[in-house]
């Protein structure tokens, strides 16, 4: 177990104690593991721990291993999807080992970009005089239609909206909320962030420094 949760596993940046996994089940891990002994090591599977044996252990030995939560957005990595998918088909620790380190060098690069946006997010918050940091998403479509009844049923004629997030870091959060007569595109979404610096404005207008 020790060796697949660090072959597999990934180091959480605002929590090094925890390593995490990817969104699966855990009984997929189990089975992964039956075979793995099964074919690797020669063990019979009736020698194999159970399942409810194998928990146990996890919560024991391992408790600071965490399977990710899966979470249905939208701006996933297909190339983290193709390199996860891979290394589960490898059977052979060898094509493991290659696919995981391949997936290590692609996040080591997206890892500085994360990092340079975090130093601009600190000097915002720190230098509110000189310095500005806007992060800006839109909620997924269909959970904001009204009314939204999660996944008990179907509503025939939704009201569609859409809610852009503006966060201002140091300062403020903000939603602008649109219907279904505007397009939700990019120009919506810039505009949003010109809003956001005509507040910036207006605040430095009414005495705040800037």
């Amino acid at each position: 177990m020790k060796t697949f949760f660090n072959l597999v596993g990934h180091v959480v940046p605002n929590a090094e104690s925890e390593l995490h996994l990817e969104a699966c089940e855990m009984r997929d891990i189990w089975k992964e593991y039956k075979e793995d002994m099964v074919t690797f090591f020669g063990e019979a599977e009736d020698d194999c721990l159970r399942y409810a044996s194998f928990l146990r252990l996890w919560t024991l030995a391992f408790s600071h291993v965490k399977v990710r939560e899966y979470k249905q957005v939208a701006g996933k990595c297909e190339t983290c999807a193709k390199l996860s998918a891979m290394r589960k088909r490898r059977r052979d620790p060898y094509g493991r080992k290659l696919y995981t380190e391949l997936h290590a060098l692609h996040r080591s690069m997206y890892t500085a970009e994360r990092q340079a946006y975090y130093d601009r997010r600190c000097d915002a918050i720190l230098h509110p005089d000189r310095c500005m940091s806007i992060n800006t998403d839109g909620m997924n479509q269909y959970h904001s239609r009204i009314p939204y009844l999660g996944n008990l049923q179907d509503f025939p004629r939704p009201l569609k909206q859409h809610i852009q997030g503006i966060l201002e870091h140091g300062e403020e959060f903000v939603m602008y909320r649109t219907l279904g007569n505007v397009r939700n595109d990019t120009n919506s979404a810039l505009h949003s962030v010109l809003l956001q610096l005509e507040e910036r404005i207006k605040r430095s207008k009414d005495g705040i420094k800037y």
